[in-house]
């Protein structure tokens, strides 16, 4: 019996609906998810990573992840929750580190054979908060989960522009729940004219990989801001194994903050108040 697929139903369903672009997107289209890590109140780095693949090579994807999900005997992953040994592993089978290996390697070779290229966007908050106190950054909807999120969108764009894809044939999903996903959405609208969508975990099997990808790339920012990393063999193998995937990813600091300010352009504040 074929594992049951959301994300194959919905292709399927588009694809018998005699609308020739949506028929068109559900066989050759591209989809995106991303998700966030951090919090912009808390914390030294906020990060909103995700994947870009084909709708097919999404439904297999969902497919080969499922599988990883009943060897492990859960119904879904959450990074926060396995780290901590959490809700659906709490048991105490997943304090053996052979046992919490072995399932990230398989989570892992799903994503990596099936997803086409990877995007992590962060930003660095405590330069965020420097130069948002001389630009109106937060009242141009340019807050750091908004910031990243539009940084990933326009990756997105860039490498389906370097391979041909319009990019009305690409959809974008973001998970749900973060802050300031207001603040992206405004954004989309004033820089590309759409919307992306904004959906919960529970409803889209990706967000578990996109979820995966920004947390170790946090975790591995983290590192790096302190100091403690040396050699790629400092980091996590679950981070180092994602690196296989084709990837961009990227960090604002201080100087990158003031040039899209500069750029844009954003207000300085003594002159919103003039």
């Amino acid at each position: 019996m074929t594992p049951y697929s959301k994300l194959q139903h919905l292709a399927a369903a588009i694809f018998f609906n005699g609308d020739k672009q949506k028929r068109y997107l559900a066989v050759f289209g591209h989809t995106a998810y991303f998700d966030g890590s951090g919090s912009p109140d808390e914390g030294n780095i906020l990060c909103v990573g995700g994947y870009v693949s084909t709708v097919r090579d999404w439904n297999e994807f969902e497919v080969d992840w499922s599988k990883a999900l009943k060897w492990a005997k859960v119904d879904a992953f959450h990074m926060k929750d396995f780290v901590s040994c959490r809700r659906q592993f709490s048991n105490k089978k997943w304090e053996r580190k052979e046992l919490r290996d072995e399932f990230i390697e398989k989570l892992v070779r799903a994503t990596k054979r099936h997803v086409d290229h990877s995007m992590v966007a962060m930003v660095r908050l405590a330069d965020w908060r420097i130069v948002n106190q001389e630009y109106a950054l937060e009242e141009s909807w340019l807050t750091p989960y908004a910031l990243c999120g539009r940084t990933c969108v326009k990756m997105v764009h860039d490498w389906g522009d370097r391979r041909g894809i319009p990019r009305k044939h690409i959809e974008f999903f973001f998970e749900y729940g973060d802050r300031h996903q207001d603040h992206l959405r405004k954004r989309m609208q004033l820089d590309h004219n759409f919307e992306p969508n904004f959906k919960p975990k529970t409803d889209i099997v990706p967000f578990q990989a996109c979820d995966l990808s920004a947390y170790e790339s946090h975790k591995a920012e983290k590192k790096v801001e302190a100091g403690e990393s040396i050699s790629i063999n400092d980091f996590r193998r679950s981070f180092i194994a994602l690196l296989d995937i084709p990837y961009e990813h990227g960090i604002f600091y201080e100087a990158d903050l003031r040039a899209i300010c500069e750029s844009a352009p954003i207000q300085m504040r003594e002159e919103r108040s003039s």
